[in-house]
């Protein structure tokens, strides 16, 4: 996986990227929904073994946005 470094709020990459598969887990983290390993209550772990951290403020959009694109 690659790790892009960013400067800025991550609502201006999601709206340029429009319809590709990324989803907010933190105020620091968008991620590809591709690339998800597992899910865990508080965390995400990745295709590369990268455990991030989901925050409380995203954890529910997030779990709900991540079991719409699993069924």
């Amino acid at each position: 996986g690659e790790r892009i470094a960013f400067y800025g709020q991550l609502s201006h990459i999601q709206q340029q990227v429009g319809s590709y598969p990324l989803m907010v887990i933190h105020k620091s983290y968008l991620i590809n929904y591709y690339h998800i390993k597992s899910v865990a209550a508080t965390t995400v772990t990745m295709a590369n073994g990268e455990t991030l951290p989901i925050s409380k403020k995203y954890r529910a959009s997030f779990k709900q946005a991540f079991l719409a694109k699993e069924s």
